[in-house]
Parts: C-alpha cells; sequence; structure tokens
C-alpha cells in the first residue's frame, strides 16, 4: 500500500476532527520507535496515561490497533501515518535506503541499529567492526 492509500483508509475509519488530533500529536513530537515488520507498523505514541503501542495494519488500515482506553480508531493511529508519510516508510522500495536513513534523526538511528543488535545477535559484532575500523580512520 502506498501512503495515499493509507491516508484514504484512514479517512474512512477515523473522523476528520480526530485526525486534525493526530496530526497535533505527531507535530508535537509524540510519536516515537516506529519500526516496519511484515506489512504491519510499530510505534509507540506518548498519550495522557503513557506510551500506547500502535500497530498500523498496511493492508488494511481497518485492522490497525491502539492499546489506548478509546474503542474506535483513534488519534495515536494518525499520529502514527502521518509519521509513516513523514520518515518516507513506504516509499524504501523505490527509493534508496540511504536517502530514507539520511532523513532519520539520530535518535532513531541509534532506535534502527538496538532493534537489530536485539534480533540477530551477530550484528552486534559487525558494527563492533565498523565502529572500529572507523576509528582507525580518523
Amino acid at each position: 500500500m502506498n501512503i495515499q492509500q493509507l491516508k484514504k483508509e484512514m479517512k474512512s475509519c477515523i473522523p476528520p476532527h480526530i485526525i486534525e488530533r493526530g496530526l497535533d500529536y505527531y507535530e508535537e513530537g509524540y510519536v516515537s520507535e516506529i519500526t516496519l515488520q511484515n506489512n504491519i507498523v510499530y510505534s509507540l505514541v506518548e498519550g495522557n496515561y503513557g506510551d500506547y503501542e500502535v500497530k498500523i495494519d498496511l493492508k488494511q488500515f481497518i485492522y490497525s490497533e491502539c492499546e489506548c482506553p478509546y474503542e474506535n480508531h483513534c488519534k495515536h493511529m494518525a499520529a502514527v501515518v502521518f509519521a509513516i508519510d513523514k520518515k518516507g516508510l513506504l516509499s524504501v522500495p523505490t527509493a534508496a535506503i540511504s536517502d530514507v536513513l539520511n532523513r532519520l534523526e539520530k535518535a532513531e538511528l541509534v532506535s534502527i541499529l538496538e532493534q537489530l543488535v536485539h534480533r540477530k545477535s551477530e550484528y552486534k559484532d559487525i558494527i563492533a567492526v565498523m565502529l572500529e575500523k572507523m576509528k582507525k580512520m580518523e
């Protein structure tokens, strides 16, 4: 699904005033830790009672979930959709991955590396070797 389709599906599930609140949440920096896995975007969104885990289903938005107490599709989901758009996550197959990585902030890059190391321990050794090579080049 491309970003235009995702936004269209979001608009069919979330009332406009809730989408506006989601945009505010995105713009205020409440969205963090965005990861993409098997057509699901996982993220944390700061809410009134702590951080809520949000899952955006990229195949069918209607199946997206948020652990906040709101019973329907919510502002936290909308905030994540805006973050997906801004980060260009759905354009990764067509854009060079380095372009996408260059748009990320340092904390987001660190988060990606930490998640990679957590998922596959051999990445820790690869990253350590790369860091050593970079030190020698200084």
